[in-house]
């Protein structure tokens, strides 16, 4: 009876050490893409973005400077051209100064994350949901906006309505 306690606490522990290891390398993916990023999307760290949210944002990115160019040729050269303003990876347009992971919740391949983001200048706070899937390591696949004025319901549906045109 000793051996089957000791063999159950043992595998418990390995169980709780691995999920650490998981939870930890979570934060670091959304903390570490957080942590540089100005609130334009041009400077996202597109490496920490899922291949499928990455493709919307270079489609974004080059949808802007394909409407800057033709403006340019215009014979209206100052118009202002097709562009995302304000932040697509938070729901506060002028985007957050720190970030925190509040909860992790696992299920498989994907995962939710509750983060808690700041904006010290605009003395605001929000909790945004970020959602992650495993690409070889845990990559940003959306975030859904949970504050209260987003440009959208998530940062997938504005990308590919401005690439739509819509």
């Amino acid at each position: 009876m000793k051996k089957i306690t000791l063999f159950a606490l043992v595998v418990f522990t390995v169980g709780m050490l691995g999920c650490n290891n998981a939870n930890q390398e979570i934060k670091t993916v959304v903390e570490s893409f957080y942590k540089n990023y100005t609130a334009d999307h041009n400077s996202a760290k597109t490496s920490l973005l899922s291949a499928n949210l990455s493709k919307l944002l270079s489609g974004t990115i080059k949808k802007e400077k394909a409407s800057e160019e033709a403006i340019l040729k215009s014979t209206h050269p100052t118009d202002k051209p097709d562009l995302i303003e304000g932040d697509i990876f938070s729901s506060l347009y002028e985007g957050p100064t720190s970030v925190s992971v509040e909860k992790i919740k696992i299920d498989r391949d994907t995962l939710s994350v509750t983060a808690n983001f700041k904006n010290v200048t605009y003395k605001t706070s929000w909790q945004d949901e970020i959602l992650l899937i495993k690409e070889k390591s845990w990559k940003i696949d959306n975030i859904i906006y949970k504050g209260e004025s987003p440009i959208g319901s998530d940062a997938k549906k504005v990308l590919k309505d401005f690439i739509k045109g819509g």
